[in-house]
């Protein structure tokens, strides 16, 4: 379990919408990235990224290997509610135009 008290997850409540919860961090996001590997993927996806309490840079890799995903089953990744934090850290490592980030 993380510090404060949610495992991280990673659900899909219907097809083509995801919902990611808990900590995205180094220690987390292999966990969260076989989670993802057991959801179909077929198409366009939304992610929504509300209930991510803590982020890290490992969450970029995360997101891009899901855009790349998304991608070669002819659709596209959009990352919902995305932390002001992620967006900063994607827009220093050059990769903000890769991904499709709405702030929440």
């Amino acid at each position: 379990m993380s510090a404060v008290g949610v495992s991280p997850s990673l659900s899909a409540p219907r097809a083509g919408y995801w919902v990611m919860v808990g900590e995205v961090t180094h220690a987390t996001v292999p966990e969260l990235h076989e989670q993802a590997t057991t959801l179909e993927l077929a198409g366009d996806l939304e992610l929504d990224l509300t209930g991510v309490e803590r982020i890290d840079s490992s969450a970029l890799a995360l997101l891009l290997s899901l855009a790349r995903r998304a991608r070669r089953s002819g659709g596209k990744l959009r990352i919902l509610h995305a932390p002001t934090g992620l967006v900063s850290l994607a827009e220093l490592s050059g990769v903000r135009s890769l991904l499709a980030l709405t702030p929440g």
